[in-house]
């Protein structure tokens, strides 16, 4: 019988209630969770275990997850970025899909939104497939 590895979700988001969130949500599917609340510490956690997904708020204390996701690309083609945000105008989107986020989502959250997500994870299709916005 083969081993499953543990697929990793890292949450990006100054907001510790978000952060608190995510963790529940993604621990009650058993998926290992981390959590960074600026880009400095995302890009220490990203470089000791990349994760498969990740959750980025754009506005972050030391720049805009926006900014860090071209690096992100470049650096782990295969981990998926959501960008998470309140700022969710259509030219914020646009700007966050050309510079390679895999979807985009406005606070406040939806439950079977993040759940559709976590379905595709589990099921080893997200690389492949997001659910409709």
């Amino acid at each position: 019988m083969g081993v499953q590895l543990q697929q990793k979700v890292l949450v990006v988001d100054d907001e510790p209630d978000i952060c608190f969130l995510f963790s529940r949500i993604l621990r009650s599917r058993n998926l290992k969770t981390g959590y960074a609340h600026n880009l400095a510490e995302a890009g220490s956690s990203i470089r000791e275990d990349p994760p498969a997904l990740i959750f980025l708020d754009n506005s972050l204390p030391d720049g805009l997850g926006m900014d860090f996701i071209p690096y992100l690309k470049k650096n782990y083609p295969k981990t998926r970025v959501i960008v998470v945000t309140a700022n969710d105008g259509p030219s914020d989107k646009k700007m966050a899909l050309q510079r390679g986020a895999d979807d985009f989502w406005g606070k406040p959250l939806s439950l079977d939104l993040i759940n559709q997500v976590l379905d595709s994870l589990s099921s080893g299709f997200l690389s492949e497939t997001f659910p409709a916005v």
